[in-house]
């Protein structure tokens, strides 16, 4: 392109004390010479060693299994069953089969369900949608826990707990 607009300056954070924290963060996350857990202490994230110290309803995982583990703990400490009507779900895998469609990252809502099928409703679009038990299982997941994949390009405005920070695949990069 012939024109390009580059903004350096962070209109999303309101306070200045935030902006110099921010540049600070982003100038250490960068310098490979520093530990990225160093890096975290240093600007005040708080961190925790065992599930069982977890707070917040909204996580971020590299893997899919750690999101199934936490979907799964917090999802206990929540409800006792494993659906619960007005509860909210995840579609993980897009859903097309004739004239029904559930899409990746969507929040349906439980309208009802019985042993064999789930009636979802997508509350943005009004598109209410009957699925089998299997499907549903196959297709839905708790929203308590997202692949950092699935989250690139959100915003979060609530406290959130970044998992496998620790593993190989984590780096300066």
């Amino acid at each position: 392109f012939p024109v390009t607009i580059t903004h350096e300056i962070n209109k999303r954070l309101k306070t200045d004390e935030d902006k110099k924290k921010l540049e600070g963060l982003k100038e250490d996350i960068l310098n490979v010479n520093i530990p990225v857990i160093q890096t975290i202490q240093k600007y005040g994230f708080k961190t925790i060693n065992n599930i069982n110290e977890l707070t917040t309803d909204t996580n971020i995982t590299y893997f899919n299994f750690r999101r199934q583990d936490i979907n799964a703990h917090i999802h206990k400490k929540i409800h006792t069953e494993k659906y619960v009507e007005g509860m909210e779900l995840i579609c993980k895998k897009t859903y097309i089969k004739k004239d029904i469609r559930a899409y990746v990252n969507y929040i349906y809502r439980i309208l009802e369900f019985n042993d064999d099928t789930m009636t979802l409703v997508d509350e943005n679009e009004g598109t209410i949608i009957e699925l089998s038990m299997k499907d549903i299982n196959e297709h839905f997941t708790y929203p308590y826990a997202f692949t950092c994949h699935s989250v690139q390009g959100l915003s979060i405005d609530e406290p959130i707990t970044i998992f496998d920070t620790n593993t190989t695949y984590r780096d300066w990069e």
